[in-house]
């Protein structure tokens, strides 16, 4: 995968993503975690810019583990950082139910399902 595909890519699924962010959030009238949402929205760009970035390079590598270990490395810190982002959002929120983390987990399987995609392609290449 091209650096130019993968970025035009994630430039329209973000876009679809940001749609869907502000039906559900102004449309919906659904206002719990929007702070939430647009956080982990931009979390996950970047994260998903990170991972190609450090796949590329390692599919390149001498070492042909580096591309396994870079992509079990980065779950588990997507995973933990996420933790930390509702948690955080939850220590700093005065939401009463915790239907807060359904936009969250929307965003989350979206660009995990994506991340997948794209590091399904970098390693056939």
């Amino acid at each position: 995968m091209t650096a130019t595909l993968f970025f035009k890519q994630l430039g329209v699924l973000s876009g679809v993503v940001a749609l869907g962010i502000c039906i559900v959030h102004y449309l919906f009238q659904f206002h719990l975690g929007v702070s939430l949402s647009w956080a982990s929205f931009s979390f996950f760009i970047l994260f998903s810019i990170l991972v190609f970035l450090l796949s590329k390079r390692s599919i390149l590598s001498l070492n042909p583990q580096l591309f396994t270990q870079v992509f079990l490395g980065f779950t588990i810190i997507k995973l933990v950082l996420s933790l930390i982002l509702v948690l955080i959002f939850k220590e700093e929120s005065s939401a009463h139910t915790k239907l807060y983390v359904l936009p969250f987990m929307g965003i989350y399987f979206i660009y995990t399902t994506y991340e997948v995609y794209f590091l399904t392609k970098i390693a056939k290449a």
